[in-house]
């Protein structure tokens, strides 16, 4: 599991995403990969959204 900033209050989605400082932090995962790390992450903030997908995590 992603751990939240330190020292800020968050706040942890039944879907495992995390709210904090105004983001909305989406974790996303491939079901068939079987990997510990997520394939994408989306950060979301009033009309901006942010996609980070990853090949290798390292």
């Amino acid at each position: 599991m992603v751990s939240a900033a330190p020292g800020v209050d968050y706040v942890r989605g039944e879907d495992g995403s995390l709210q904090q400082q105004g983001w909305t932090i989406r974790f996303v995962a491939d079901a068939n990969s079987g990997l510990p790390y997520p394939k994408r992450v989306e950060l979301l903030r009033d009309s901006l959204t942010v996609r980070l997908i990853t090949q290798d995590w390292h």
